[in-house]
């Protein structure tokens, strides 16, 4: 991925990604490195960078030490976008999506595009092509394991696509009014 050579280290890209991914979410020392499976050393090292340069913060509760995001960092938002379109939701559908023949057009709506998602937010995608259900489950299924989030989708072949906007569906034309953030394909190709 393109962060690769932004950020050499590998755990500090797994730690960003970690953070950037669950906003909402605190983590102290030994539950990161089990959940990246690396060392706690290691680990500890790359917190106490992060911290240091205002990236993260910590609060200690009885003996452990819990690791959160920083919103007041001023990078705060670079860095979330950053995150997100490589190593993040979007880098990571935008990879299995464009692996599935058929799709058209794809692309993530709802509070996510909003930028207003929490940490246990789902994530909504909308197909337009002719895919495969099956193949598209199965990525969907990883993606959702892998992110710790549930992704639901809606499908149109190209034509049902344009039947709907004729008819003037509601849910459709919600949907195209709303911000997006474009996986597969563009706005001007809808």
């Amino acid at each position: 991925m393109m962060l690769d050579a932004l950020i050499s280290s590998k755990t500090k890209r797994a730690i960003l990604k970690q953070f950037f991914s669950n906003l909402d979410e605190r983590y102290y020392i030994r539950q990161l490195a089990v959940i990246l499976n690396t060392s706690v050393g290691t680990v500890h090292r790359e917190l106490a960078r992060f911290e240091k340069n205002g990236i993260l913060e910590s609060k200690s509760l009885g003996n452990l030490r819990f690791f959160y995001i920083n919103r007041k960092n001023p990078l705060f938002t670079e860095l979330k976008q950053i995150i997100f379109k490589t190593e993040g939701i979007k880098g990571r559908m935008e990879m299995e999506l464009n692996r599935i023949k058929g799709i058209k057009t794809a692309f993530i709506y709802g509070s996510f595009a909003k930028g207003e998602e929490k940490g246990n937010s789902d994530i909504d995608l909308f197909l337009v092509g002719n895919i495969n259900e099956d193949e598209l489950i199965q990525k969907i299924s990883g993606l959702e394991s892998e992110l710790n989030r549930e992704i639901n989708h809606t499908i149109y072949t190209k034509e049902e696509f344009k039947k709907e906007i004729e008819n003037k569906n509601s849910f459709i034309l919600e949907v195209l009014k709303e911000p997006k953030i474009f996986l597969v394909g563009k706005q001007d190709e809808l």
